[in-house]
Order: structure tokens, then sequence, then C-alpha cells
């Protein structure tokens, strides 16, 4: 008798080819994992004189990893005209990394990436020393999930800055101007 893997050979195994007749025989087929994502099938062929048998065996995909999810506490921030660090918190299921993809001039991220689990990205906003409200956007990815939050910040009205402090009109402040 002989015995031949006849399809699947790249992954099936079997530890006998060949025998005597009229002995009794242990057969043992080791299959390779499987780290496709869809299942497999093989065979092994016994045969003696004119006699066939066939085993078909078949192996289950391997398991899909779980899908990337990002979840926000909050997608919107109020920074006050002075500026301050922005924190905020989410949870995801994989490695993450933070970016801003408007207001780069004003906001800058501090913590850029992180590991799962529940974390917190910190964005620093500058001043606003602009009369108008300006808005900025944070992406926090995660594998193939992403969220945006948006940051608003107040502007600079009826107040004016000097040396990065705040002051309201009537107020008396003073400022080195070239030495």
């Amino acid at each position: 008798w002989t015995i031949n893997v006849t399809e699947g050979a790249e992954w099936l195994r079997a530890n006998k080819s060949m025998g005597k007749a009229g002995s009794d025989i242990e057969l043992t087929i080791t299959a390779t994992e499987n780290e496709a994502q869809s299942e497999r099938s093989g065979s092994v062929t016994i045969t003696a004189d004119e006699a066939k048998a066939t085993i078909t065996l078949r192996q289950s995909a391997a398991d899909a990893p779980p899908a990337a999810f990002i979840e926000l506490t909050e997608s919107e921030f109020d920074v006050k005209v002075e500026g301050a660090e922005v924190v905020i918190p989410f949870t995801t299921n994989y490695a993450w990394s933070a970016e801003v993809i408007e207001g780069e001039e004003w906001l800058t991220v501090v913590t850029p990436n992180g590991i799962n689990g529940e974390s917190s990205a910190t964005v620093k906003a500058d001043l606003n020393y602009n009369p108008e409200i300006r808005t900025g956007k944070v992406k926090i990815t995660a594998n193939e999930a992403s969220a945006e939050v948006v940051i608003t910040q107040q502007p600079l009205v009826n107040r004016y800055a000097i040396n990065g402090q705040i002051k309201e009109f009537g107020s008396i402040g003073a400022a080195m101007v070239d030495g």
C-alpha cells in the first residue's frame, strides 16, 4: 500500500508513505497553521493494489483580527482666547496616532501616539490674537479606524494682548518695543 497527499501537499503531511500488506497501520496527518482568511481543503489517497480510498480534510480560516474602533468621549471642544491644553479622551483597540489636520498654525499635538485601551491625546492651542473665532481639527487614527475632533477658539474681542497677557480695553498695560 501507498499513501499520497493528492491535494494540499504544501500544508498537509502524512507520517507514512508505504507499507506491507497484512499489517495494521496508524496514520497521522498533520496540517500547518492556516494563516489565510479563507477555509482550505486537501486530500490523502491510500492505494493497495486495485483498491483506493481518499480522505478529504478541511481546515477553517484563520481568525480575522478584530475591526478597529475609536470611541470618542467628546468630539468638540471650546478653548478660551488665552489658549490651553485640550485633553481628548477616547477608547480604542489598536495603537493610535493623532495629528492636526486643520489649524496647524495654532494647534500642536502634545501626545502624538499611544497604545490601545482607554487613552487620551493632548493638543495645545496658542493664544488667539485674531478678532475672529477660529476652528481647527485633530484626526485620531488606530489601524483603519479614524475619528475627527473639532476645536473652536474664542476671538480676541474688546481686549488686547501684551506679552501674552489678555487685557480689557480701559485697563492700563505696557509693552517694551525695540528694547
